[in-house]
């Protein structure tokens, strides 16, 4: 049997029992090879060695970049730590801001929805003032037109031919007039041409009016004449008056003419007329020649213009210092001077 072993790649063969003891020729070369081998060998190992501090040194150093890039990490961990704690801070904060915007919002819409809830109220009251402005004005007109109809029907006129006097008169009118029997009437022609006197009879259906005259202004025949509702003297004393005027002056400055005149000015006085213009500021009335007094309105002020109309039948009254305007129309008494003052120019 032999042995084979293989040194520096080259392969021994020892005989069994080194046979003939040629071995040891051999053994010089075996050995060597063998040097030669262990010398591979360190070198070999010399070589590892070299490598592995060589890796052992970049170990080392990549032991240190990864230390360093650790601590880099540490740090942006801690910093990504106190970001995600201001971020949490943060979303709290948004979350509360959400909360307050959402409760704001929600307030907002009621008070939208109350702000149209009064749009809509305003509307309603806007629309109720409206109606109530209109209906108003209907009612004006309608009261306007009343009144005009009532001064329509204490008047009318008349083409019949008349001759100024006392006693009977018959005439014309238009129908459907407010004439009632013994009612105090004036007929006239002009301020200075009339007759006055008391209704004895009116057929509202033919329009004939018939009048018993009293008193007189003026004389002629005239086929065009105004009969109107007048009022009824009152007394002075025992003796009864009427006074028949014109009026004349100025629209502040009205000169009332009575026939008789009115002996003075005294209480109780009331005195109807008709402007012949409206006043356009303090206003006087010289009644009969006495003297101008003042002209105040019913609350005791001066008149400062627009309170007269032309046209229009005033009743003033005298207080002992001035006359007063107190409205259309005559409220009558023993102890009163009634005048009723036609102005036709």
């Amino acid at each position: 049997m032999s042995i084979n072993v293989t040194l520096n790649g080259n392969t021994y063969t020892f005989p069994d029992q080194f046979q003939n003891y040629g071995w040891v020729t051999t053994m010089g070369s075996m050995l060597t090879d063998l040097g030669a081998q262990l010398t591979t060998w360190a070198n070999s190992v010399s070589g590892n060695a070299t490598s592995a501090s060589n890796s052992a040194t970049t170990a080392t150093t990549q032991a240190g970049i990864a230390t360093t890039q650790a601590g880099n990490a540490a740090s942006s961990a801690t910093a990504a730590s106190g970001s995600a704690t201001a971020a949490a801070g943060s979303a709290t904060s948004a979350f509360g801001s959400a909360t307050t915007a959402t409760t704001q919002a929600g307030i907002a819409t009621t008070q939208a929805g109350n702000a149209s809830s009064s749009a809509t109220a305003a509307s309603g009251s806007a629309s109720a003032a409206s109606t109530s402005a209109t209906n108003a004005a209907n009612s004006a007109s309608a009261a306007a037109a009343s009144a005009t109809a009532a001064a329509n029907t204490a008047t009318g006129t008349s083409t019949t031919s008349l001759t100024i006097g006392t006693g009977s008169q018959s005439l014309t009118v238009q129908t459907g007039r407010n004439f009632i029997t013994g009612m105090p009437v004036v007929i006239y022609y002009d301020s200075a041409h009339l007759m006055w006197g008391f209704v004895t009879s009116y057929n509202i259906g033919t329009g004939a009016l018939v009048c018993s005259i009293v008193s007189t202004q003026g004389t002629g025949t005239y086929a065009s004449w105004t009969a109107a509702v007048s009022g009824q003297p009152g007394a002075n004393g025992s003796n009864s008056a009427i006074y028949l005027a014109t009026v004349s002056g100025t629209s502040n400055a009205i000169v009332l003419t009575t026939a008789p005149a009115v002996p003075a000015y005294a209480t109780p006085l009331e005195i109807d007329f008709v402007p012949s213009s409206a006043n356009t500021g303090a206003t006087t009335l010289n009644v009969s020649g006495l003297g101008a007094v003042n002209l105040y309105t019913a609350a005791g002020t001066a008149c400062v213009g627009g309170e007269l109309t032309a046209g229009s039948m005033t009743k003033v009254i005298y207080d002992g210092t001035q006359f007063r305007l107190t409205g259309g129309g005559s409220t009558l008494s023993d102890d009163t001077y009634y005048l009723t003052l036609l102005n036709m120019i």
